[in-house]
Order: structure tokens, then C-alpha cells, then sequence
């Protein structure tokens, strides 16, 4: 990017390791062994994977063999990766993050709605508001369809009747104003917005190097955060 090679990338004791080839794959490993062999340092090879990205969906019969400190590492389409799922091709990732995200919101509301079901209104709306004013990752969502949106949102209303108990053909537009509580659209554009704003002021090179480049202005991800916040 920009004459850089950004192909290390570290968060905390996370690392992402990125190689155009097999070999050269194996031999930033072999430096890390190298490494952790000096400093007295231990690689969990048990969570540590490899994926392979590619422009088309081919699969291949028979990976190579990849090692860390002597431990053979296994190949997989998909990894959690900071809680949010990555997929290297041939499947809809937002359509299962999104899936993922609604589960966990209806866990949630339930085990509200369980335990402060007899609890004041202005109990709830702290609690709501403490627990779905923001959905994790959604600000990274390119859905292919208005359908995987819409899930999103009835499973975001319905988890706000449910917990504070609105039953029956009520408007839940007003429902939501006459709380104060902000709806879906509010939520992932406000995510969207606190996103793009970090993403257009940052302070890492890597992150510079990204918004900078003559793609990033025609990106699929720039194009729907203008869609969501415009």
C-alpha cells in the first residue's frame, strides 16, 4: 500500500501474519520461532491457523504443510478473529455475522426480560440502552440484500417489546420516541459515523496508507457508510 508492506498486523498478543506466497509464509514463522526460541517465548499453536484469500471461490485439494516451532498449523476458511468472523471466500460473511449478532441479541433480551420483568420503565431503558445502543461490528456491514438489514432491525424491535413488555398492535416508531431510546437506523449510523471518523483522522501509518490509496474512495465498505450516514 503506498510502497509500504504492511503484512504484519498486532493487536495486544494477537498477530496476523500476511505473505503473497506458501514460502514466504513459512519463513516469517520460522523468524517468530526464531524469536520466541531467544526471548523464551511459547506460540499457542493449538489457536494458531492459516487462510487462504483468493479473488475466485476454486478450492484446493491439498494444502501445504505450514509449521510454527516444530507444530504443523491447520488450514481453515473461517476464523474469529476479535470476536468478529472471517471468512477467505465462497460465503456471505456479514449474512452469518449478522446472524451471529441477532442470536446473541435475543440471549439478551431474554435474560433481561427474565430477571427485571417487574422492574421500573426507567430501569429498563437503562438497561436497554446500556446493552443495544451499539451492535458490535455493524459499522462493517456490506449487505448484499435489504433483507439481511431488516433482520437486524425486527430482531432489535422485538427485543425492545419484549423487554419492556409492549404486546399487541402498538406503534413501535412511538413506543421508541416516547422513551427517549434511539431505533435501529440511529444505532448503525451512529456507528457508522464513529467509525469513518476515526478512519479519516487516524494516527497509524497503516490505517493512512488505506484511506490514501485510489481505491479506498470506491470501496464497497466507503460506499455504504455514505449510504447508511447520507
Amino acid at each position: 500500500m503506498q510502497y509500504r508492506f504492511c503484512n504484519i498486523i498486532m493487536y495486544a498478543d494477537d498477530i496476523i501474519l500476511l505473505a503473497p506466497t506458501v514460502s514466504a509464509l513459512q519463513k516469517m514463522l520460522g523468524i517468530c520461532s526464531d524469536y520466541a526460541r531467544v526471548h523464551n517465548i511459547k506460540f499457542n499453536s493449538s489457536k494458531s491457523v492459516c487462510m487462504r484469500f483468493g479473488r475466485d471461490n476454486t478450492k484446493v485439494a491439498c494444502y501445504p504443510n505450514i509449521y510454527l516451532e516444530g507444530n504443523e498449523l491447520s488450514w481453515v476458511d473461517s476464523y474469529c478473529y476479535l470476536g468478529y468472523d472471517v471468512y477467505n471466500m465462497g460465503k456471505n460473511t456479514d449474512e452469518a455475522e449478522i446472524n451471529k449478532r441477532c442470536h446473541a441479541m435475543r440471549v439478551r433480551a431474554n435474560v433481561i426480560a427474565r430477571r427485571f420483568g417487574k422492574a421500573s420503565d426507567s430501569v429498563k431503558k437503562q438497561l436497554f440502552q446500556t446493552y443495544f445502543s451499539s451492535i458490535y461490528c455493524s459499522s462493517l456491514w456490506v449487505p448484499q440484500t435489504q433483507k439481511c438489514v431488516n433482520k437486524v432491525r425486527v430482531t432489535f424491535n422485538n427485543c425492545f417489546r419484549l423487554i419492556f413488555g409492549i404486546y399487541g398492535a402498538h406503534s413501535i416508531s412511538h413506543e421508541f420516541v416516547s422513551r427517549g431510546i434511539n431505533m435501529f437506523p440511529a444505532v448503525r449510523r451512529q456507528g457508522c459515523f464513529s467509525l469513518l471518523r476515526r478512519v479519516l483522522f487516524p494516527k497509524n501509518d497503516i490505517i493512512m496508507c488505506i484511506i490514501n490509496h485510489v481505491g479506498f474512495r470506491t470501496s464497497i465498505i466507503y460506499g455504504e457508510w455514505l449510504r447508511v450516514l447520507f
